[in-house]
């Protein structure tokens, strides 16, 4: 299986479980870009102008847009040094929920990394027609699942973007 056809269902699993069952296709189909993906979105009866492109079509592709479109800053802070520290990830996602400060300035680095990354995926999120509640829960669960495996995710979102660096 393809590292996005797996991410794709990762994803799925958390956040959309209804549409596990083709989580993988999707994946496979908005990384190949071009038809394939403009396919993902072309929802027949849609009205223009309605509550966005997550009301029209199922919600996977548009989380896999959100995730694209957010990638660079994703890779970055999945990227950052300290997330290689177990113990420093558990403290992060205490803090993306509300909870106490990293004490250290590596630490400091990384939350900031991991907020701005929590803001800009919540924010594109709420662009492509999720309502402001469930971009923040989304947000926060696909960040925390990127987390589980901080080089496999960025591979991920790479080939989301198009292979893109």
């Amino acid at each position: 299986m393809s590292v996005v056809a797996e991410w794709s269902e990762r994803i799925a699993r958390r956040v959309t479980p209804e549409e596990i069952d083709f989580a993988a296709d999707v994946g496979e189909a908005f990384a190949a870009g071009g038809v394939s993906r403009r396919a993902l979105f072309d929802s027949p009866g849609a009205e223009p102008g309605g509550f966005g492109l997550a009301s029209a079509v199922g919600e996977l592709p548009v989380i896999l847009a959100a995730l694209a479109d957010t990638g660079r800053v994703l890779r970055h802070a999945l990227g950052t040094q300290e997330f290689g520290n177990v113990m420093a990830v558990a403290s992060l996602l205490v803090s993306l929920r509300g909870g106490g400060r990293p004490p250290d300035e590596q630490r400091d680095d990384a939350r900031t990394a991991l907020a701005r990354a929590y803001v800009e995926l919540r924010d594109r999120l709420q662009t492509l027609g999720f309502p402001p509640g469930r971009a923040e829960r989304l947000a926060r669960e696909l960040l925390e699942e990127l987390l589980t495996d901080a080089v496999s995710a960025e591979d991920f979102l790479r080939r989301l973007d198009g292979g893109k660096r």
